[in-house]
């Protein structure tokens, strides 16, 4: 729910700006780290101060546009769009970085969270003084966070990125009999918790390549099946390693 202040401080006449604050985490058994990284699309909010600073952490300006978050009333949830500035190269090298992990240098099922918060609650360390010139910083007062997941890169290019998010709600957290669902396999192909050591290798794509060091696993259904063979199901409906992913 909304906190009250901030409810209160809307309901004014006169309310602050609106600040917007963003988090992708990338995790360790998918991407092969877990990190966070914030950004802003608020570039200063003093003279001096360069990130916004919000509950103690500091998010970094970057050119963002994010649209799609709306709910319709129609039952279907949102699939927003994202784009990021890339001018300098910071998101192409935060895709570099897992793309040894995630097929299609991508940040597939990544969590991107936004923020929203009022220039009034912010850290008081982001003012020359050490004051918040607007009100009292609060790290509580922010509207209900928004939390999606990554679900493709559209593009890439020297000027932007962009991608396509899934809501939280459309599967990722819900559970099957023992484990959690997923839209990827998390295991590493050939680890203890895949098993597969045959002699069938295929690419990223399900393509069908000549050798083991040449093979890159989909981590989907597809990609399961295609190693391990239909049939092979475990007792609780999906493959050695995994649980119940797209195919």
């Amino acid at each position: 729910m909304m906190d009250s202040v901030l409810r209160a401080e809307l309901a004014s006449m006169e309310p602050g700006s609106i600040i917007e604050l963003f988090e992708i985490e990338t995790n360790g058994k998918i991407h092969g780290v877990d990190q966070t990284f914030r950004f802003s699309n608020t570039y200063s909010v003093s003279s001096t101060v360069i990130p916004v600073i919000w509950a103690g952490n500091s998010y970094w300006p970057i050119t963002i546009e994010a649209e799609g978050f709306a709910y319709d009333g129609k039952g279907v949830l949102p699939t927003p769009t994202l784009r990021l500035g890339n001018v300098n190269g910071e998101i192409s090298a935060i895709l570099n970085e897992v793309n040894a992990f995630t097929p299609g240098n991508d940040l597939g099922m990544a969590k991107f969270t936004r923020i929203r918060t009022l220039a009034r609650f912010l850290d008081a360390a982001n003012f020359d003084d050490g004051v918040n010139p607007y009100g009292t910083p609060n790290p509580a007062a922010t509207f209900p966070p928004e939390i999606y997941y990554f679900d493709k890169k559209e593009l890439e290019c020297r000027d932007v990125v962009e991608f396509k998010l899934e809501s939280a709600f459309s599967l990722v957290g819900e559970r099957g009999p023992r484990r959690q669902c997923l839209k990827l396999c998390t295991f590493v192909l050939g680890s203890d918790g895949c098993g597969y050591n045959g002699p069938n290798y295929f690419d990223e794509n399900n393509n069908p390549v000549a050798s083991a060091e040449l093979s890159v696993c989909s981590q989907t259904l597809t990609g399961c099946r295609l190693r391990h063979g239909e049939g092979n199901e475990l007792p609780y409906g999906g493959f050695p390693g995994i649980g119940n992913y797209n195919a």
